[in-house]
């Protein structure tokens, strides 16, 4: 009958679907360009890398040079040790904000302007200025009185140290100093004088063996004409040395008012 009769199952033949599809050039290219990619990409990364070692962390990224400059109280190896580079370490790492705040941490630097060049660094100090040398002790410009060995030539004080402390004294010698060091540096002593007359009166003992009285809170302006006053001087009197009273109102652009007594 055919209600007992069984039907044979499916069978798929699999010859019909097996089918090789070939990839066409452009998906070629597509997956040669890509593999070509990431090859490159990685070298490019490990190139980085080797630069970013040599850059940061090898000894051909460390400084090569140091020059200092302006360096006359302080020695160069320390200024070297306070910023830090005394052993030449990496030239990037090496922060010109960070070396400056260091370097003028130092007592005797009021300044200091680093430039960076070429794995270089060019290092300009400004240093406090020795004004008065008081026994074996100087007072500097920021009023700091210390012992030093290398100093260069100043005025010798004697007299009250009570004058060391005047604001109108330290600015008057801040300023001769500052605006006219040559008639400063001719000064080999300065000595605080003060009597029924002038309170107020400083000697100053010049290294052409001249005296200079003056008062101690107008004494800047007036040296500044001292050159024109000892010419003035030679012309009358060659080869004379004596007192040089400027106490009284100069005015060198006029006429120099000054007393001469020699000695």
């Amino acid at each position: 009958m055919n209600g007992n009769k069984r039907s044979e199952p499916f069978k798929l033949d699999r010859g019909l679907y097996d089918v090789k599809f070939e990839k066409s050039e452009t998906v070629k290219q597509y997956h040669k360009k890509r593999r070509f990619v990431k090859i490159f990409s990685f070298l490019v990364l490990v190139l980085v890398g080797i630069l970013v070692y040599l850059l940061f962390f090898s000894s051909i990224a460390n400084i090569t040079n140091v020059y200092i400059s302006g360096d006359n109280l302080v020695e160069e190896d320390e200024i070297l040790q306070v910023a830090e580079i005394k052993d030449y370490p990496n030239f990037y790492y090496s922060f010109k904000s960070k070396m400056r705040k260091k370097i003028i941490a130092h007592q005797l630097i009021k300044e200091a302007i680093i430039t960076k060049k070429n794995k270089s660094i060019y290092i300009e100090i400004f240093e406090i200025k020795p004004l008065l040398k008081i026994e074996d002790k100087y007072l500097f410009d920021n009023n700091l009185i210390l012992k030093h060995d290398n100093v260069e030539i100043c005025p010798a004080y004697s007299g009250s140290f009570d004058l060391l402390e005047d604001v109108d004294f330290l600015e008057e010698l801040n300023d001769l100093y500052l605006n006219n060091y040559e008639n400063f540096s001719r000064i080999s002593e300065i000595i605080y004088n003060p009597h029924p007359l002038n309170q107020k009166e400083l000697r100053l003992i010049m290294r052409d063996q001249n005296t200079v009285i003056v008062s101690y809170d107008d004494f800047a302006y007036k040296m500044g004409y001292y050159v024109d006053i000892i010419l003035n001087i030679n012309e009358r009197m060659a080869n004379t040395t004596g007192f040089i009273d400027l106490v009284s109102t100069i005015d060198c652009n006029e006429q120099c008012s000054y007393e001469f007594k020699p000695y």
